[in-house]
């Protein structure tokens, strides 16, 4: 069974590909004083939209370009499974199961009372609680085809993928790391990125509730900076602000449903994280501040030591929590 929770050891080079960037961090060990590397290649408009290889061809000859420049041919890299098609589920089996035999259970489930968007699961699952007749499972499922599309593309360009992992669990990984989340918290993170936003709650550890949302702006519309290092958004500011307010709407329903839905209006989200490589992130806080009543803030900066670097960009935190998770995922 693929493992999303927990486990062992290792990890070394992290890359995450996304419909607009590629982002690599190389690390000597699973610990981020160990940071060696960060590099990024920013992707041409349409080759990949939804986490889909629109441009396979394209993609992968931009993947090799980056292996060779990067110097990583034969590594063995971690990577995420694109935000678009990871699916969170809450599922009831019969009590009487061992826990062993849960994964079978669920697949004999796929169709009749478990209903997943797509056909060809891979799933993780957590036993969340356990009554006489019931275990209530917390599902995390993404499509195999899409996976091994995305494990071909790497083992085509003479890289090795031991292990996958989610962008969220990546960046609670690095949040608990830097003991900036209590446990028994309902912690909502929000990854803000110039082509969508991810929206995820946990709560001590586990991914209880996810959402993905395409952001609406004209892609078109944003444009290169000089130094290849990002984009900024030629369109009106007005087109900004509709942008915002849209988000800011989605996260009060998503707030909302999670607490009177999902919690039973019993508990409700107790803080809210900020990440991602939207280029104005610090006017949307701005507007957040001012229209969600909870504890909103950014990350505290990550330090490195890597060659002019002193501080790591946001834009590459998902890669960091993707370093230090210690379980390596056998490949086959």
């Amino acid at each position: 069974m693929r493992k999303w929770f927990r486990g062992r050891k290792q990890l070394r080079h992290a890359l995450i590909i996304k419909d607009h960037v590629i982002r690599y961090v190389q690390c000597r060990g699973p610990q981020l004083d160990q940071i060696e590397r960060l590099e990024e290649r920013y992707l041409p408009q349409g080759i990949i939209d939804k986490g889909k290889m629109v441009e396979r061809e394209t993609v992968s000859m931009i993947v090799k370009e980056c292996v060779e420049r990067w110097g990583i041919a034969r590594a063995a890299v971690q990577f995420c499974v694109p935000d678009a098609f990871v699916t969170i589920r809450s599922h009831h089996v019969d009590g009487n199961v061992p826990d062993d035999e849960i994964k079978g259970e669920l697949y004999l489930s796929l169709g009749e009372t478990l209903h997943l968007p797509f056909d060809d699961p891979i799933f993780d699952y957590k036993v969340l609680d356990t009554k006489a007749r019931q275990k209530q499972v917390l599902l995390v499922a993404a499509p195999e085809s899409m996976i091994m599309e995305y494990e071909e593309l790497l083992r085509e360009v003479s890289l090795k993928p031991i292990a996958f992992d989610l962008t969220s669990l990546c960046l609670y990984r690095l949040a608990e790391a830097y003991e900036q989340i209590q446990r028994d918290d309902h912690v909502l993170f929000l990854q803000y990125d110039i082509t969508a936003y991810n929206v995820t709650i946990f709560h001590r550890e586990i991914p209880v509730f996810t959402r993905h949302f395409q952001i609406e702006l004209d892609r078109r519309e944003w444009k290169q900076l000089p130094d290849a290092k990002g984009y900024h958004f030629s369109g009106e500011q007005r087109g900004l602000e509709v942008e915002f307010d849209q988000v800011l709407n989605e996260l009060e329903r998503m707030i909302t449903f999670y607490q009177f839905s999902v919690q039973k209006g019993q508990t409700g989200v107790d803080a809210l994280y900020i990440f991602g490589d939207f280029p104005y992130l610090e006017q949307f806080f701005e507007r957040l501040e001012k229209r969600i009543d909870l504890s909103c803030q950014f990350m505290k900066p990550v330090q490195t030591e890597c060659g002019s670097i002193d501080v790591v960009p946001l834009r590459f935190y998902e890669n960091l929590g993707l370093v230090l998770k210690k379980e390596v995922q056998e490949w086959r």
